[in-house]
């Protein structure tokens, strides 16, 4: 079994089945997305014939959401999702920010005070950005230094009071959540917790108890308990000394070999929803290339392995894009990386110029 011919049928990133950006990020569970643009791409890579202006329309029809769940960072999830997604990982993720909510001088009292002055300003379908959320916290007297008001509004994210509302412009915008999203009939615990643990072997599956509960932020046991209720639906496999699940269903269909070259925006499921990255990473890889610090903060996967990295300058109708490669590439290679180029410059509706900045590897 090639473990990552599977991940790459789970991923649809050598199949396309999906047309909907909201059909995709449910088949995903959760798509990490603190840098927006770049998760917008890494759905663009899944999606047939879907461009950054449907993805945008999606977002700013509630049809995806963006908010703080499985872990401290921002996801896009589905409308349909969101709530029982928050009430089985929220806690655990309210519990890890505890520490940040006391050093920005949070305590309970004032998260709870926040979040009331937050759901005010939004009631009656308004939609307000960070910076005039902020104006409102901090005439309510509430602390404002240092990351404060980002908590406050994490906090009131976790509690299922607010998401993300439409765009405006280039700059974010915060929603009540029930104003934005249907009311949805809610799981049980053993259900919500099934049908996750689910999803993420099926989508991204083969991988390991310890990769997901590294994505899904769950213990150990509740990882084991979920994969109980997932029963048939799974099945395991012992990989290069590793237990792994995955679903047969995505198994049977996954294609032969792999992409040549993808061009994998930072923060991509295909590497960061798991913990052990040996089957995608070279020994000696640097880890700083999964951060936003970099000057080349994407990645570049050569037949499945990270082999380079890259970055995105976007003009009003031009891309720039810079890559750096550990190794050659040959003329196949360099066929498609001049393809993926192409590809992203027609997801963005724009022009695109591609320098190779050289091949020394870091």
């Amino acid at each position: 079994m090639d473990p990552l011919r599977l991940r790459f049928a789970g991923h649809c990133l050598t199949r396309h089945p999906f047309r909907d950006p909201a059909d995709l990020v449910a088949w995903l569970g959760a798509v990490q997305a603190q840098d927006f643009p770049g998760a917008r791409w890494a759905l663009g890579l899944r999606l047939a014939g879907v461009d950054d202006a449907a993805i945008r329309r999606a977002f700013d029809e509630g049809r995806i959401l963006r908010t703080h769940v499985l872990r401290p960072t921002w996801h896009l999830v589905a409308p349909q999702d969101i709530r029982w997604l928050l009430a089985l990982t929220g806690p655990r993720v309210q519990k890890a920010n505890g520490f940040s909510y006391r050093t920005n001088g949070l305590d309970r009292t004032r998260l709870v005070r926040g979040a009331e002055v937050i759901v005010r300003a939004l009631e009656g379908g308004r939609h307000l950005t960070r910076a005039e959320l902020r104006e409102r916290l901090v005439a309510a007297k509430l602390p404002h230094g240092g990351n404060a008001i980002a908590h406050l509004i994490i906090y009131a994210e976790l509690e299922g009071l607010i998401c993300s509302g439409p765009l405006r412009g280039r700059q974010g915008t915060y929603a009540l959540l029930d104003e934005r999203v249907p009311p949805t009939a809610p799981l049980d615990p053993d259900e919500a917790l099934g049908e996750l643990t689910r999803r993420y072997f099926t989508s991204h599956g083969p991988a390991t108890i310890r990769d997901f509960t590294w994505w899904a932020g769950l213990t150990a046991a509740q990882a084991k308990r979920g994969i109980e209720i997932a029963g048939t639906a799974l099945a395991s496999r012992e990989i290069d000394g590793l237990a792994c699940w995955f679903a047969p269903s995505v198994a049977r269909t996954a294609r032969r070999g792999r992409p040549n070259v993808l061009l994998l925006p930072n923060f991509d499921e295909f590497l960061v929803a798991y913990r052990d990255r040996q089957w995608t990473m070279r020994p000696g890889t640097p880890a700083a290339h999964y951060g936003l610090a970099t000057p080349l903060p994407h990645q570049v996967l050569v037949d499945g392995i990270v082999e380079g990295a890259w970055r995105r300058r976007d003009g009003d109708d031009s891309v720039e894009v810079t890559v750096q490669l550990w190794r050659p590439l040959d003329r196949i290679g360099r066929s498609a990386l001049a393809a993926q180029t192409d590809r992203l410059a027609a997801f963005l509706g724009a022009r695109a110029t591609m320098t190779v900045a050289g091949s020394a590897r870091p």
